[in-house]
C-alpha cells in the first residue's frame, strides 16, 4: 500500500516540529513532577527535591508513552533515575549497613552532580524523533507487510538451536550467538504483531524457558527486560487503560523488588540445590526457611537497597577523582569507540578493561569473576568533570535518540523493522553499565540486525 494512502493526521509534519522542545513529553508529566518539586522544596536539599520530581516526571511520562509508542526511551530514563536518584537518595535517608555499597559523598555533592547530568541526559534523549508518527509506522506495517509465519518460526528455531550448541562455541564466537539466541523474542513479537492464533501459547513458551534459564543460574535480568519490552509491545497491540497501565507496573514493580531482595541468597543456595529450582525460589519469595538459613526483613530490606542504589558507585567516583586520581581526559571514551569499531585484531583489546577502570577510580577492590561498570554519568565525570560531564551526558542521549530515529524512520521502507529494536537496547537500558558495553552492544546489535535482517528478506526472501 502506498504510504500516501494513510491519513495525513498521522504523519509529522517536519516544519511543524520544528522549536517545539517538550513534543513528545506528556502533560500529566510535566505537571505532577512540577509538583513534586514544589513540595519537596519545603522539605529537602534543593537539588534533591528536583532529583525526585525528576524520578516522577520519568515515571509518568514511561506509563504515557505505553500504548502510544515503543517506550524504549522512556523505561532507559526511568531506570536511570531510579538506580541514579531515588536509590541514592533512600540511602542518604536510611543509611546503608554494607561495609562497601553506601555513598561515599555527602547529599549536596552527589545530587549537585547527577540530577544536572540526569536532566541533560533526559534533554538528550528528547532532541531528535521520528519524522512519521508511530501510529503512522504501525498502520505501515499492518497494510504493507505479508508476514509469513513460517519464516517467524524459523527465527524461533534457529533461537532455540543455538541456545543448544552454545556451549560448544568458541568464545570468539560467542557475542554473535548471543543475538542469534535473542531471535525467539523477536519472533514472539512479530506472532503477537500479526496476532497469529498460536502467539499466546509460543509467547508463554519463550518466558517459561527464559525463567527456567534465570532460575537455574540465579541471573534474572534477561527475563526482567524481555518482560518489559513484550509488555510494551502488547500495550500498543491492545491499548491499555491508564489505570490498567499503573496496576501491571505495581504488581511488575513487586515482583521485581521480591526478586531482587532475595537474589543474592538465592544464588548461594543454588549451586548446591538437587531439588526443582523453582521449589526453593519460591519459598524464598515466600520468605519460608531454605535448607539452612531463613532470611530476615532487615536483610531483604539491606538487599533491595544495595540493588537499587547503583548511586554508590558513582560516588565513590566523586570521592576518588581528582583526589586520589587524575581524570582520563577522554581516555576511556577513545577505548570504548576503538573497542566498538575497530575490528579485534587490529589491536589489543586487553587495552580496556571494565573491572580495571572500576579499581582505578572508585578505589574500591572486586573479585576476579565480578563485573562493575562505573556507569555512564560516572564515566562522564572521570573523563570531564561536572560541567562538561553533564554536557557528554547530553551527546549520549543524543546518541540513543539518534538511534530510536534511524529505527523508526527506516520502519517505513521496512515495515517490521520496529520490531528489532529492543535487542538493541538490552544492555543499554541497564543504568550500571559503563560506555565500553552499552557502546559496543549498540554498534555490533545494528550490524547484525542489518545482515540478518537484510540477508533474510533479500537472499532467502523471508516474508518477515
Amino acid at each position: 500500500m502506498s504510504l500516501n494512502k494513510f491519513p495525513s493526521a498521522v504523519r509529522h509534519s517536519p516544519r511543524k516540529r520544528m522549536g517545539h522542545i517538550f513534543t513528545g513529553l506528556s502533560r500529566y508529566s510535566i505537571i505532577i513532577s512540577g509538583l513534586v518539586i514544589i513540595i519537596l522544596l519545603l522539605f529537602e536539599y534543593p537539588v534533591t527535591a528536583i532529583g525526585l520530581g525528576v524520578v516522577a516526571f520519568t515515571f509518568i511520562q514511561y506509563v504515557e508513552s505505553l500504548g502510544n509508542k515503543i517506550a524504549i526511551k522512556e523505561m532507559i530514563v526511568l531506570i536511570a533515575s531510579l538506580q541514579w536518584i531515588l536509590g541514592p537518595y533512600i540511602d542518604y535517608k536510611l543509611g546503608s549497613i554494607h561495609y562497601k555499597y553506601f555513598m561515599y559523598v555527602s547529599e549536596e555533592r552527589y545530587m549537585g552532580f547527577i540530577v544536572p547530568a540526569m536532566i541533560s541526559f533526559i534533554a538528550g534523549m528528547y532532541l531528535f524523533r521520528s519524522r512519521y508518527s508511530f501510529i503512522y509506522i504501525l498502520n505501515n506495517f499492518r497494510h504493507s507487510l505479508h508476514v509469513s509465519k513460517n519464516h517467524v518460526y524459523y527465527l524461533i528455531i534457529i533461537s532455540l538451536l543455538s541456545g543448544i550448541v552454545s556451549p560448544y562455541v568458541p568464545f570468539s564466537l560467542s557475542f554473535i550467538l548471543y543475538f542469534f539466541i535473542q531471535l525467539k523474542y523477536i519472533g514472539a513479537l512479530y506472532l503477537l504483531m500479526v496476532r497469529d492464533r498460536n502467539r499466546w501459547l509460543i509467547l508463554f513458551f519463550i518466558m517459561s524457558l527464559t525463567l527456567a534459564g534465570a532460575l537455574e543460574a540465579g541471573f534474572f535480568h534477561n527475563f526482567i527486560l524481555w518482560s518489559a519490552f513484550i509488555f510494551s509491545y502488547l500495550c500498543i497491540e491492545y491499548k491499555l487503560k491508564r489505570m490498567t497501565k499503573y496496576l501491571a507496573l505495581i504488581f511488575g514493580m513487586v515482583a521485581i523488588i521480591s526478586i531482587q531482595s532475595i537474589k543474592a541468597d538465592y544464588r548461594k543456595e543454588v549451586g548446591g540445590y538437587s531439588g526443582i529450582k523453582i521449589g526453593l525460589f519460591s519459598r524464598m519469595i515466600a520468605g519460608l526457611p531454605t535448607s539452612d538459613q531463613k532470611i530476615t526483613l532487615n536483610k531483604r530490606v539491606s538487599n533491595l537497597n544495595v540493588r537499587l542504589n547503583q548511586g554508590w558507585i558513582i560516588s565513590a567516583v566523586l570521592s576518588e577523582v581528582p583526589r586520589r586520581v587524575e581524570f582520563a581526559k577522554g581516555k576511556t571514551i577513545i577505548d570504548a569507540l576503538v573497542a566498538a569499531l575497530v575490528p579485534r585484531f587490529l589491536f589489543d583489546k586487553k587495552i580496556v578493561h571494565v573491572r580495571d577502570n572500576f579499581i582505578k577510580y572508585t578505589g574500591t577492590y572486586i573479585g576476579k569473576h565480578t563485573s562493575m561498570g562505573i556507569s555512564i554519568p560516572g564515566e562522564a565525570y572521570v573523563n570531564f568533570g561536572n560541567v562538561f560531564g553533564a554536557l557528554f551526558m547530553i551527546a549520549w542521549g543524543a546518541f540513543i535518540s539518534l538511534i530510536i530515529k534511524f529505527i523508526m524512520d527506516n520502519s517505513v521502507r521496512n515495515p517490521s523493522l520496529f520490531l528489532w529494536t529492543p535487542l538493541i537496547f538490552l544492555q543499554v537500558v541497564k543504568a550500571e553499565t559503563e560506555l565500553i558495553v552499552v557502546f559496543n552492544h549498540a554498534v555490533k546489535s545494528l550490524v547484525f540486525i542489518f545482515i540478518f535482517y537484510w540477508g533474510a528478506k533479500r537472499i532467502l526472501r523471508w516474508k518477515i
